[in-house]
């Protein structure tokens, strides 16, 4: 009874949660209605498929539509008591295909999670070469534990009319929970096309608009299993942001007479930005750059007819840099921002910032079962950057400790002992002013094999760095490096992954161990 009522729950909120309603304007989030198909076997027969609706693949992220002698793809979607079912049919004028790698050549690739907003995220990446039997090369990866999974997909593709046109059938398994067949669900659909080995105008076709599909769920369709009946978007729309100055939006899809309208969402309200009847001579690309739109907090919903067709969360909408540099890091800090306005972390959380030995601690909150974990690390920053992202990812949380990792990249990159103390002091007293209740544990800069030659200049970055958290309150330092050693002094080799720079699991049990200690957690 009561997993019953949880499920009608979840059920009646994934009807509602994606609304946003100000006044008399409702805007909402457009989601995909699939229904079942109860006969169905991966064998090549296709007939059960003829009463379902295709969906196109109009264009790429940003909105690139390539031509359709080289490209074109639809596909079909429905569901059963064993789980999803899809089904494609692509032409493509020439073939490449990478067996270890499928998203580098031809290829099918399925992003699915079990609800979207969820850190939950597989890719399923299918080869668009066919043996004798019809199996292509399947590969999933299990995106929060970066590891390949195995499941048993019934599947069967084979090539129609020579070697251009191609069909394709999968059924995949309810791999999440037992009870996803009756939850929400959120997805993502792309077609690869490479016509040679790292081909630099490789072809790309997506559902979904916005970028990080391998990153984030926020980047999928929400599906709802619904019986009997479908609903699929009609056309689409891609927006550009360039320079972090211009938006352009481009639509696709919608027909001679249909209605289009854009809404603007802000902190400040909705507003009708524009509308017209679209006819053969409409130009599929608007501008945008002449409203005020904040492209790190507002939306942008497009409406064809009475139906919202897309929605744009501006944070991840594809970026363009044209006459500026690349920000540095900025892609996973819009990451980072897009999953806050998604599901804000708990108030008093711990929040683990810092290098890339942060970022692959895959076990932080199971580690930590007792707390409520921010996990904010970024590969490759140094002190200057955790210092430069502090007010996007570190002061909004108000959190009740913080765990600080740099220095590591820092030494290696020719940064000095004095500038890296710089930048973390700099980091306590802007923590210290904007959230005080933070504790602040700074973490000792640990060894690695392919950075001995630099370990001199390491212990004396940590010891400068224990000296100068004794004299502030609220902050400590914590040596989660010496306890790396052997009892003989050598570095414990058997700590690091092949690259003899970050840490395996074993490597993170140390850790663990040491930060527990220090909070007063049992070690059970």
């Amino acid at each position: 009874m009561k997993r019953a009522l949880k499920i009608l729950i979840i059920n009646l909120i994934s009807l509602f949660i994606l609304s946003s309603c100000r006044g008399e304007i409702c805007l909402y989030e457009p989601v995909i209605s699939i229904s079942e198909m109860k006969d169905f076997q991966a064998d090549g027969d296709y007939k059960e498929w003829e009463s379902k609706s295709r969906i196109p693949l109009f264009c790429n992220q940003t909105g690139v539509i390539p031509d359709s002698s080289d490209l074109k793809a639809n596909f079909k979607l429905a569901y059963n008591s064993n789980g999803l079912l899809f089904y494609f049919h692509i032409e493509d004028d020439v073939h490449y295909t990478d067996t270890l790698y499928p998203w580098n050549g031809d290829a099918v690739e399925l992003f699915l999670a079990p609800e979207k907003g969820s850190k939950e995220l597989l890719q399923i990446s299918l080869s668009l070469v066919f043996n004798a039997n019809g199996k292509p090369v399947i590969r999933i990866d299990d995106r929060r534990k970066n590891m390949e999974r195995t499941t048993d997909i019934d599947i069967h593709g084979s090539r129609i009319k020579g070697v251009t046109e191609m069909e394709l059938q999968l059924g995949l398994p309810w791999i999440f929970p037992a009870d996803s067949g009756t939850m929400p669900l959120a997805l993502q659909v792309y077609i690869d096309d490479s016509d040679k080995k790292n081909d630099s105008d490789k072809k790309r076709l997506t559902w979904f608009n916005n970028n990080y599909s391998s990153e984030s769920s926020l980047s999928y369709f929400p599906v709802r299993l619904n019986g009997t009946k479908e609903s699929f978007p009609e056309s689409t729309s891609r927006i550009k942001i360039t320079d972090e100055a211009f938006i352009q939006m481009k639509i696709c899809g919608m027909e001679n007479g249909d209605t289009l309208k854009v809404y603007h969402s802000s902190e400040k309200g909705i507003v009708e930005i524009y509308k017209e009847i679209i006819s053969p001579g409409s130009d599929t690309v608007y501008n945008l750059s002449e409203f005020d739109i904040d492209f790190t907090k507002d939306e942008i919903y497009v409406f064809q007819n009475s139906s919202c067709v897309s929605f744009h969360d501006l944070i991840i909408a594809p970026r363009e840099y044209i006459e500026l540099e690349v920000p540095k890091f900025y892609d996973e800090i819009r990451r980072f921002m897009a999953g806050d306005k998604a599901a804000f972390p708990k108030p008093n959380s711990t929040l683990f910032i810092g290098s890339s030995s942060i970022r692959m601690w895959k076990t932080l909150d199971t580690d930590f079962p007792e707390l409520d974990i921010i996990h904010r690390g970024f590969g490759g920053s140094n002190s200057a950057d955790a210092l430069k992202y502090i007010n996007e990812i570190v002061i909004p949380y108000q959190p009740a400790r913080i765990f600080y990792y740099e220095g590591d990249n820092d030494i290696p990159g020719g940064i000095e002992n004095d500038s890296i103390l710089k930048n973390i002091r700099n980091f306590i007293e802007i923590v210290k002013k904007e959230s005080p209740q933070s504790e602040i544990f700074i973490m000792s800069p640990k060894p690695a094999i392919v950075r001995l030659n630099y370990y001199g200049t390491y212990i004396e970055l940590q010891n400068q760095l224990k000296e100068m958290t004794e004299n502030i309150d609220g902050v400590e330092y914590v040596d989660v490096a010496s306890p790396m050693f052997l009892d003989d002094g050598k570095l414990d080799t058997s700590l690091f992954l092949e690259d003899k720079l970050h840490m395996n699991e074993k490597g993170y049990r140390i850790w663990t161990s040491v930060l527990r200690k220090k909070l007063g957690l049992d070690m059970e």
